[in-house]
């Protein structure tokens, strides 16, 4: 499993958003009252302590599955699997309620959407990688068993590599009947 580019993720989302912004009127679906900004204010405080929590804990917590080198089992870890996807989706969904419009509507449904995509591409990639030792309150397997799983996935990208290189691109000749 091939894990996609956060660039590629959050090009999509503002793809998304900004197309949704010229398709869709401005016009609020409602006037935001004092309940609105009170789950605005909820969900942004909440963010801002998920992305704190998880670089605290986890230093590599902003990169890709394959660039981390470890799976993290403390602090925010322990709760959730994903606390900055978590932390983006309660986001948008303050952001929603703040500004009530089609379009940002629109662009927070698909960005949860697509967290949760991201959220599953992975869990597997992290499960392909570290094995299947990573749910919630297990012990995570011992490091060699870590660096040896780690190894058979390099060594057998390397031979897929190697074999798509030394394989000559060879054309079918037709042959032609007289």
């Amino acid at each position: 499993m091939n894990i996609i580019s956060p660039k590629t993720m959050w090009s999509l989302i503002i793809l998304i958003g900004v197309s949704s912004f010229f398709i869709f009127d401005h016009e609020y679906l409602y006037i935001p009252d004092v309940f609105s900004k009170f789950v605005f204010i909820i969900c942004v405080l909440s963010w801002l302590t998920l992305i704190c929590s998880a670089f605290f804990v986890h230093r590599e917590a902003y990169k890709n599955s394959y660039a981390t080198s470890r799976v993290v089992n403390e602090g925010i870890y322990r709760k959730m699997k994903h606390p900055m996807y978590v932390a983006d989706i309660l986001l948008f969904i303050g952001i929603a309620f703040l500004f009530p419009m089609m379009w940002i509507l629109v662009t927070s449904v698909c960005a949860i959407f697509i967290f949760i995509w991201f959220m599953n591409i992975e869990n597997q990639v992290l499960e392909e990688r570290f094995g299947s030792s990573l749910s919630l309150g297990n012990e995570i397997v011992s490091e060699e068993k870590k660096t040896i799983k780690t190894k058979k996935i390099v060594k057998k990208k390397a031979t897929e590599r190697k074999q798509r290189i030394s394989k000559p691109q060879t054309k079918k000749k037709e042959s032609i009947e007289v």
